[in-house]
């Protein structure tokens, strides 16, 4: 009897030498190619790879396995392991994708940045990732031989089977036909969600586009890697902020493009929808957690975040696994949780200073919860002080200490008044108060009214008054919260968290994207609402008819909702509008795609062929930071609110002192402000216009009087170049 391990072996081997057989058939076949013509080939290979992202995504899934690798090896050291597969994937990769960023910021901190470190960094774990995973299958295969082998198990397995058709036979009466109807439910849950991520994946294919993302977010990194350690840069002070996610990004970009970066920040969405379907699972059913997912991939500005550089999404996916741990721990009171809590806060601090609207939240929560329900507030306020103490430390370390060597302020901006923070003034402080201020409801008594009727203009009507699209569904579901019979330990955590982190929002900035944090959980509720509702509705005829028309009136409104019909996510640029399938599909240039949604790109191009050091301003248009080779100021530079003067030796002494070389201003506005009114004194002395496109205007400083007798002109109607 031959043994089935050379069966497998020369199998393999057969299949092998088929393939080899069928390559060189074609070879021959074809043609006899000549060196240019394989040259070219693989030219034109190297090319597909890089602009249809095939190459950016198997990167991305290569630091993901090294991801999940590391993470579960410091979820094992930190005493909490897990069996199940979509929790364990969750908080694996977001673990390992924590060590990922420290480990990047502890290479940029002793200057080695380079990609062959980043790179061994990477494919370590990954490769240790792929030889567990051979092991585990190479065992599972071992195991299911010896089963199939063993005559005891056959026969069990054949009782079973034999079991299993007859309770099948038994309740052909109607269970067979409402597991079919589930069935068909979860097939729609599943093609839903996935064509909602499929959409993004493409959208995110394309080069980046947003201001946030080009201003800052990607600028930090792009120096980084260039100096090989941090640097700082005093015209943006938003980059002091803390980076753990930005650093995720550098290390995309260091392994490839700015492209990677943007599927990091993707694959951050997609575990905070694994997370939230597996809490679904493991709390309610699994029909609740796949509505849950469903629901989270309904919203048009969690999935546009999901394809840009921003930060929310990264945000909410270690604040999301924090209250995943609070209310497991809570309920089971089980060991290793509160780690997990103050390990995934401690990062989220290191994310975004809206952080602290998680731990005041969870903090309260946790106290609530000991005070109430065990009679315990001293156990309360014990549990509190080290939610409190140790993220505190987790924000500190490493970002408090870098920016109190670059600033002079660890919590940089914030406290600029007790630290004298450098490269940030109290005029910055008032410009960024002011634009928080333009979103929203101020809080007074003669907003009452809106106040109270602020769910429904944030999720129904009114997104650009909170700067973001959330979708319908977290408001339009509600309804089904209060007709169930009884509400658990775990939704009233869940809720209670949403209302508090809701208020935080309220008091400070309303902008509809801080709020990202708070969707996944209260997506859970509403899967479970809408799904306990369903089922309450399976005994009558009429009832399941009721309840199958609503079903479907939901699942079309999902449908019309996806990104490429009315979902939209009413900030940034459209992902309708910009979906890159001819750039991907290799029939548009990366320069043309960019032209037609950057309206300044041609003149920051223009711009990075001219000779000698470039300090630019960057006026009413879209700050590419990114795309510049030089330094640049806008409005959240120190010089930028010594911009906005109507006196003209005031804003002269602005430009001299600061360096500035060149202006870009756009058509639109540019009345408003002396610095670019083209009919003004202080343009027609000191600002030579010396390229136009794309209705944007390149000008040049003059510290020597111009004397121009006009520079009034229609930017449609003048040609593109300019005689200097």
């Amino acid at each position: 009897m031959v043994q089935p391990t050379f069966k497998r072996s020369l199998q393999a081997v057969s299949s092998l030498l088929a393939v080899c057989w069928l390559i060189y058939g074609y070879y021959v076949y074809f043609s006899r190619p000549t060196r240019a013509t394989l040259e070219e080939i693989l030219e034109h290979g190297a090319s597909l790879l890089t602009t249809s992202g095939i190459l950016d995504v198997a990167i991305v899934l290569a630091l993901w396995a090294a991801s999940d690798f590391l993470g579960d090896r410091v979820l094992r050291a930190l005493g909490r392991g897990f069996n199940r597969g979509a929790e364990r994937v969750a908080f694996a990769s977001a673990a390992g994708l924590a060590v990922l960023s420290l480990a990047t910021t502890a290479l940029t901190a002793a200057n080695p940045l380079y990609r062959a470190a980043v790179g061994i960094l990477v494919a370590v774990p990954a490769l240790l990732w792929l030889w567990q995973r051979k092991s585990t299958f190479l065992r599972t295969l071992r195991t299911n031989e010896l089963q199939a082998g063993s005559p005891q198990t056959s026969s069990a397995t054949c009782q079973t089977s034999i079991g299993l058709a007859s309770r099948t036979e038994l309740t052909r009466d109607g269970g067979t036909a409402e597991t079919l109807c589930q069935r068909i439910a979860h097939g729609f849950l599943l093609v839903f969600v996935g064509t909602a991520l499929a959409i993004t994946l493409v959208s995110a294919l394309a080069p980046p586009l947003e201001f946030d993302d080009l201003a800052y977010h990607l600028t930090s990194g792009k120096t980084y890697i260039q100096k090989h350690r941090f640097q700082a840069l005093p015209q943006n002070p938003v980059t002091f902020m803390p980076k753990n996610v930005e650093m995720l990004y550098t290390l995309g970009m260091l392994l490839h493009n700015e492209v990677t970066a943007k599927l990091i920040h993707y694959l951050m969405g997609m575990l905070a929808m694994l997370a939230t379907y597996a809490l679904g699972v493991r709390l309610f059913s699994r029909s609740a957690g796949l509505a849950a997912m469903a629901i989270l991939a309904s919203s048009p500005l969690f999935l546009w975040e999901m394809r840009t550089v921003h930060i929310d999404v990264g945000l909410a996916l270690y604040i999301f696994l924090s209250v995943y741990a609070t209310v497991l721990w809570l309920k089971t009171e089980e060991t290793g949780w509160p780690r997990l809590i103050v390990c995934f806060l401690g990062f989220g601090l290191g994310i975004k200073y809206h952080a602290l609207f998680a731990v005041a939240s969870l903090s309260l929560l946790v106290f609530l919860n000991w005070a109430i329900l065990h009679k315990r507030p001293r156990k309360g306020l014990k549990a509190d002080f080290t939610i409190l103490l140790i993220p505190a430390i987790g924000l500190l370390i490493p970002w408090g200490a870098i920016n109190l060597y670059f600033t002079g302020n660890p919590v940089f901006p914030m406290l600029h008044d007790f630290f004298d923070s450098r490269y940030w003034t109290p005029e910055l402080t008032e410009v960024v108060l002011g634009q928080q201020q333009e979103a929203g409801i101020p809080l007074s008594p003669e907003n009452w009214t809106r106040l109270l009727t602020l769910p429904w203009q944030l999720f129904v009507t009114h997104h650009t008054l909170f700067k973001g699209n959330l979708g319908p569904f977290f408001l339009l579901l509600a309804p089904f919260l209060f007709l169930q019979r009884r509400i658990g330990l775990e939704l009233k955590l869940l809720l209670g968290f949403s209302l508090f982190y809701f208020l935080c929002w309220i008091a400070t900035a309303q902008h509809a994207r801080y709020l990202l944090p708070v969707l996944p959980g209260l997506a859970l509720v509403l899967g479970w609402g809408l799904t306990g509702w369903l089922t309450l509705l399976r005994g009558r005829r009429l009832s399941r008819m009721f309840a199958g028309a609503v079903s479907i009136l939901l699942a079309l409104m999902a449908v019309l909702n996806l990104p490429l019909f009315k979902g939209d996510s009413e900030y940034g640029t459209s992902i309708r509008h910009t979906f890159p399938l001819q750039y991907l599909l290799g029939l548009e240039s990366r320069e043309a795609y960019l032209t037609r949604h950057i309206g300044n790109y041609p003149i920051i191009q223009f711009l990075n062929q001219l000779p000698g050091p470039k300090r630019m301003v960057f006026w009413w248009s879209s700050p590419a930071f990114y795309y510049l080779d030089g330094e640049a100021s806008y409005i959240f530079s120190p010089v930028g609110p010594k911009l906005v003067t109507d006196d003209p030796k005031k804003l002269y002494e602005a430009l001299k002192e600061n360096g500035i070389t060149h202006v870009i201003a756009a058509q639109e506005g540019q009345n408003v402000h002396l610095l670019t009114r083209p009919e003004g004194e202080f343009v027609r002395n000191h600002l030579k216009r010396i390229y136009q496109k794309a209705a944007t205007v390149l000008y040049e400083f003059s510290e020597r009087p111009l004397h121009q007798e006009t520079v009034h002109y229609d930017f449609l109607a003048l040609p593109s170049a300019c005689a200097c």
